[in-house]
């Protein structure tokens, strides 16, 4: 029984360290004059560390462990890497969550949980 008890608990644990987030969003980004159309998108909402974990770069820490990144797949190999600005909790994104791409390219999202983008 203990054995069981000890098996399960770690297996809690296991999952708890991969735990990003998938969410569906409304992402625009900022062109030359003025902000893209807005797409509605799912996104994979990491912290830092589990980034790193994620690429294989938990000891080169390429990114930040104490911010949180949202990864946007557009089509096979071909991502945006969005480091969020400002306070982010699990679970919530502000009405705009403002961002920045691996290009420079500064991002807008923002909650789709009712299917309708702005």
């Amino acid at each position: 029984m203990k054995r069981l008890l000890f098996l399960g608990f770690g297996f809690i644990l296991m999952t708890q360290a991969s735990a990003y987030e998938v969410k569906k969003v409304c992402a625009k980004y900022q062109t030359n004059y003025s902000w893209s159309k807005s797409y509605q998108v799912q996104s994979h909402i990491y912290s830092g560390q589990e980034l790193n974990e994620a690429t294989g770069n938990a000891y080169m820490g390429k990114y930040s462990m104490f911010d949180h990144y949202a990864v946007i797949w557009w089509d096979a190999g071909q991502a945006s890497i969005i480091k969020l600005s400002g306070f982010y909790t699990s679970g919530m994104m502000m009405l705009y969550q403002n961002g920045t791409d691996q290009n420079g390219r500064a991002w807008q999202l923002s909650d789709n949980s009712y299917g309708i983008c702005i």
